[in-house]
């Protein structure tokens, strides 16, 4: 072995994403103006689908025939809510989700025609809402603090570790946001995301 072997076998490596076996997910965060508002569309996920019932912004897995997260973004967004390409226009690139949950969420805010039709795919989406931005812009989110931690297996080999059963592990934090719109209940990933997008708004 020598450096040049090495080299060869890490130089053209792409970079990948370490702990996202789940893979990756995009989304569409999606304006469309309404008597002059402009409102955000989110979809209630219907019963066939994980998750049944909770509000999702349109999106999914990337596939491996997408030749990008946005690609996958648009896709999923025509599928579940009936669009043409041609409807979504001005797409830019949003924040990206790390769950402790091993799985990463691209996002991509675009603007969607103000007379665009819709037809939602049934298998998928129970029924649409078109929910004034302004509404979140005005509200504070319910924060719920939550610790993350690993639970061991039981056969985790302390004996090789320092301080064995004593060992200071690390822990992280996570946050469970919740926006309400009338009856509406929006929280999870999907309140994480449109937190931060009105924080970008505010700025």
């Amino acid at each position: 072995m020598n450096e040049d072997f090495l080299k060869k076998r890490f130089e053209g490596h792409f970079p990948q994403l370490i702990g996202a076996e789940q893979g990756e997910y995009s989304v569409l965060i999606p304006f469309i103006k309404k008597n002059d508002e402009f409102c955000l569309i989110f979809e209630r996920r219907s019963g066939s689908v994980s998750q049944p019932g909770e509000i999702s912004f349109p999106g999914g897995k990337k596939e491996v025939s997408d030749t990008d997260l946005l690609y996958t973004a648009i896709r999923e967004t025509k599928e579940e809510l009936g669009l043409r390409e041609q409807d979504i226009r001005n797409t830019f690139s949003f924040d990206i989700l790390v769950t402790p949950f091993n799985k990463v969420i691209y996002s991509y805010t675009a603007f969607v025609e103000e007379h665009a039709e819709f037809f939602p795919n049934k298998d998928e989406v129970e029924e649409l809402l078109f929910i004034p931005f302004s509404s979140f812009v005005k509200q504070e989110p319910e924060a719920y603090f939550g610790k993350v931690m690993i639970e061991r297996a039981k056969n985790f080999p302390f004996e090789k570790i320092p301080n064995k059963e004593q060992y200071a592990f690390a822990t992280g934090s996570y946050i469970t946001y919740f926006y309400q719109y009338n009856d509406v209940v929006i929280w999870g990933l999907t309140a994480s995301l449109l937190k931060n997008l009105i924080d970008v708004f505010k700025k």
